[in-house]
């Protein structure tokens, strides 16, 4: 990107740039600062750069530090350590623009409200939510217990999942079978 102009970026990026040194050795003893909004020092740190130069030099990238939403002026420079710090001048400056990240906006499971249904041979049913976002799985019914076998006594109950946007997401509801009367 050329100097002054300016970039939308979220924050999450590597910032890179080409270092002249005379061989790998020499470009292991020097390290790098970016200065934020003209007066903020930071020293950038996990820079991997090619192993080998071209005739623009060695190509280097780092994270870049945490940034506030927002406009703001990024400079870098190089710096050597040897007893006392030789810092070379700052970069000309790069102009960003920091914006949320954009996310992948899952569409919402269908409601699900509770709910008595009817059987075709009169049973009512209670189905209520119980949770959503949990992961896939098989599920499979409840089994009945002795007290809850007969259609007259109210204890049977089944869990199912109903599908949403997302193969592996889902909403967990529960039915329980309940006498009514016909």
């Amino acid at each position: 990107m050329p100097p002054g102009s300016n970039e939308t970026i979220n924050g999450t990026e590597r910032i890179g740039w080409d270092q002249l040194a005379a061989d790998a050795v020499e470009l292991a003893a020097i390290r790098y600062v970016i200065y934020v909004d003209g007066s903020t020092r930071t020293e950038l740190t996990g820079v991997s750069s090619a192993a080998s130069a071209t005739t623009s030099g060695f190509a280097c990238a780092a994270r870049l530090p945490a940034l506030s939403l927002g406009a703001h002026t990024l400079q870098l420079a190089s710096f050597v350590n040897n007893g006392s710090v030789l810092e070379s001048a700052r970069s000309a400056v790069l102009r960003v623009t920091v914006v949320v990240a954009a996310t992948a906006m899952a569409t919402p499971a269908p409601a699900i409200r509770a709910a008595t249904i009817r059987t075709s041979d009169g049973l009512g049913a209670r189905v209520e939510p119980v949770a959503n976002g949990l992961e896939r799985r098989p599920i499979s019914p409840s089994r009945p217990t002795a007290a809850s076998s007969s259609p007259s006594n109210a204890a049977a109950s089944a869990s199912c999942a109903t599908a949403t946007s997302s193969p592996n997401r889902r909403s967990h509801w529960t039915a329980s079978w309940v006498p009514t009367a016909s």
